[in-house]
């Protein structure tokens, strides 16, 4: 009987993981998008709005409400490519929140073993409170978004990772967008705090 590192299963184990998280990830936040929740809520109605209502004139900046504007930016794309459906109104969290869960998991295996990487990604993929958040067409997500990008750019330029100059930029560029999601100044006061 052979050993069992010599397993093939065993070999891809982590590869295989990784797959099964992708496919559960993107199975859960975008199982039954039309119907649950059914219709649309206050909130995503009143994003809906302000992203239709963005017009790229000259007098771009000072006639869009420049809070979360790269969400509504991109729900604006969404919306003229979809109309005012389901999809087209909630695409963008559904985006954000698939990028967050590969944010995650990238920062989990800097810090944590693949295995226990892979378990913690479950954890917060099958996660209400990240399924809710991704799920509804609103900013809310961007919050998860912008965090767990800026750590693991953070992370990367701390432990000097391949490319940490170009890291270090996109940090820089992360920090400075993160700006027009409101409640990011208390994430970057808290970080400033702890620092001292």
């Amino acid at each position: 009987m052979r050993p069992i590192n010599e397993l093939t299963l065993y070999r891809y184990r982590h590869l295989i993981g990784y797959s099964l998280l992708f496919l559960l990830t993107a199975g859960l936040l975008c199982l039954y998008i039309g119907k649950i929740p059914a219709g649309f809520s206050q909130a995503e109605e009143a994003s809906a709005l302000v992203s239709s209502q963005i017009t790229f004139t000259k007098d771009f900046l000072q006639n869009t409400n420049a809070v979360n504007l790269p969400y509504h930016l991109a729900q604006w794309t969404s919306l003229k490519f979809f109309g005012l459906s389901e999809w087209g109104v909630r695409l963008p969290s559904l985006l954000f929140a698939a990028s967050s869960m590969l944010f995650i998991l990238l920062l989990l295996r800097r810090w944590l073993q693949e295995n226990v990487a892979i378990a913690w990604g479950i954890i917060v993929a099958t996660s209400a409170w990240f399924l809710t958040v991704g799920r509804a067409g609103t900013p809310d997500i961007m919050v998860v978004f912008w965090t767990s990008l800026i750590l693991l750019l953070a992370t990367l330029v701390s432990q000097q990772a391949k490319g940490y100059q170009a890291w270090k930029t996109l940090g820089l560029i992360s920090v400075g967008l993160s700006f027009y999601t409101p409640l990011m100044a208390y994430l970057f006061a808290a970080s400033a705090l702890a620092a001292m």
